[in-house]
């Protein structure tokens, strides 16, 4: 069972203290880096699957670090998890990256060429009603702003809601292209 194995990991105290620090540094620490080689050791079927399925693997693994957070913990957090130091077999140069390799982990060797300069990227962005000032908030993926479709103002005149952005409250992540 994935999660089993997860929990296994977790259990052990070089993560279990990565998993305190996130709690006691987040918003600036979010992010949880797991070595390979502690997974493998551990389980090798479960490493196998990890490598062949590592969205199915990676979001059961996020749902076990947020179940092992104190009842304080915010489940909305966005927890990153992360996987280091990949076998061998798993490591590509770029110019060998091919379609057989989509969905699965692999690292990937290679100088970087141009990286542009972080930027930040709304990830959910907070929406007051013009009419009523509810605030609404709306998760936002891709480059188009998605405003709300409606007020949660029971009293509001739903027929045309415009709602306004809120940019100072919102949630936000950097982004940096990187070309290799």
């Amino acid at each position: 069972d994935i999660s089993t194995s997860w929990e296994q990991i977790f259990s052990d105290d070089k993560y279990h203290l990565k998993l305190v620090e996130m709690q006691d540094g987040y918003p600036d620490v979010r992010s949880i880096t797991v070595d390979f080689a502690d997974i493998d050791a551990m389980n090798m079927e479960f490493g196998a699957y990890l490598l062949q399925e590592p969205d199915k693997a990676l979001a059961i693994g996020v749902k076990v670090i947020k179940d092992q957070m104190p009842g304080t913990w915010d489940p909305s957090n966005h927890i990153n998890l992360r996987i280091d130091n990949l076998p061998t077999d798993a490591t590509i140069e770029v110019r060998n990256l091919r379609a057989k390799h989509l969905g699965t982990l692999v690292a990937v060797e290679g100088l970087v060429r141009k990286a542009t300069s972080p930027k930040p990227r709304l990830t959910r962005a907070l929406f007051r009603c013009a009419k009523c000032n509810a605030e609404v908030w709306e998760p936002q993926t891709g480059m188009i702003l998605r405003e709300p479709l409606f007020c949660p103002n029971e009293g509001c005149n739903k027929s045309a809601p415009h709602f306004n952005l809120d940019e100072r409250m919102s949630e936000y992540t950097d982004t940096q292209k990187v070309e290799i």
